[in-house]
């Protein structure tokens, strides 16, 4: 071998030999780094440790000496809202939160003013003009009807719902005919609807007697009823009859029946009498231009009211009697006189019709009464 092959051999070597040395060397420097590492992180851990210990001691020192816990204070309650206040068709109307009940302010007033022209009153005996039948002032009034004013209408109440289903209505008359007041009770009353079509209905209000009858006095073509109409109500309707009894209705139909008893204000007698009022009506034809209504009405008198074993008069007493078609006199210008009666009825036919802006509206009535012969 030659001396050059020999020296590169003996220098590759000698590189061999310091390259596995820094190898070693470069590996427990590493080795070195790491193991101090290592005990740096468990120092670390410690002192976390520590200072977690130290931080539940503190807690629990505060826990001691902490004052007892407060409860909070109870969440005011939120402040109250005042019912909406609307005006439905003109009313105040106050409404409940959920909209189920209301109250509405209801009102009526209608003041009337006339003057009659009369011949000047004449002695009795040539002087036929009379009044009501009997005695006191209407017997021979109707010879000097008053003129003036008075107010005919004066009513102030409350109307509305409840829980949806119900109904009520409550009003006071301070107006009258031929003379104002006393005040007095004109409407109570409660309705309830469970289901289309059907109304309940029970207090003191107006049934339905006939086409008249049923028209508001806000919407009648006139201030006063025609006395074919007054006359049939006034048997055992008008305002503020106590009954009970039902209503069925659609947009094109009605029918409705009510069992009676007297009116508010009424005196004291042995038994108020008894009767039925009931009514139906149907819209057969109706557009834009044309209204058609037709319908029939039925009242009757089951039992007189029982005036008592003591009474000077008839003890059943029916009377069909109105006033004139005005209300400034009082004065009842038709009037049968009392009946002392097993029953009595009124029953009536109506129709309508609205062609555009003509209108026409009429009744007819028949009237009778069951007298009694004997007095039990």
């Amino acid at each position: 071998m030659s001396p050059q092959r020999i020296a590169l051999l003996l220098a590759g070597a000698s590189l061999w030999v310091l390259a596995g040395a820094d190898a070693r060397a470069a590996d427990q420097d590493v080795a070195r780094k790491l193991e101090q590492l290592q005990k740096a992180l468990e120092a670390q851990q410690q002192q976390i440790n520590s200072q977690s210990q130290e931080i539940e001691r503190l807690k629990a020192e505060l826990n001691a000496k902490a004052p007892p816990a407060v409860p909070p204070a109870p969440e005011k309650p939120a402040a109250s809202v005042p019912p909406p206040v609307t005006f439905d068709g003109g009313r105040p109307t106050f409404k409940s939160a959920d909209g189920t009940s209301t109250l509405s302010v209801r009102g009526r007033f209608q003041l009337d003013a006339a003057h009659h022209n009369q011949d000047d009153a004449g002695p009795l005996a040539t002087d036929f003009r009379r009044g009501s039948q009997g005695t006191g002032r209407e017997v021979n009034s109707a010879r000097e009807l008053s003129d003036g004013a008075n107010f005919r209408r004066a009513q102030i109440g409350v109307e509305g719902k409840l829980a949806t289903d119900f109904n009520y209505r409550l009003t006071f008359e301070f107006g009258g005919s031929g003379t104002e007041g006393p005040a007095r009770l004109h409407e109570a009353w409660l309705s309830y609807s469970p289901f289309a079509p059907l109304t309940i209905q029970a207090g003191a209000f107006a049934p339905n007697a006939s086409l008249e009858d049923a028209t508001s006095s806000d919407e009648s073509l006139f201030i006063e009823r025609a006395s074919p109409a007054e006359l049939s109500r006034g048997l055992a309707g008008s305002d503020g009859r106590y009954g009970v009894g039902f209503r069925l209705n659609e947009s094109n139909w009605f029918l409705s029946s009510f069992l009676t008893g007297g009116t508010v204000a009424d005196a004291e007698i042995a038994g108020e009498q008894m009767a039925v009022v009931s009514r139906a009506a149907v819209l057969p034809y109706a557009d834009a231009d044309i209204d058609f209504l037709t319908g029939a009405d039925l009242t009757w008198v089951l039992e007189p009211a029982d005036q008592g074993s003591l009474a000077s008069g008839a003890r059943y007493p029916v009377r069909f009697r109105d006033r004139p078609e005005l209300r400034i006199d009082s004065t009842r210008l038709i009037d049968t006189g009392t009946i002392d009666a097993k029953s009595a009825h009124a029953t009536g036919v109506e129709a309508a019709l609205r062609a555009g802006s003509f209108f026409f509206q009429g009744e007819h009535f028949w009237y009778g009464a069951e007298a009694r012969t004997d007095t039990p």
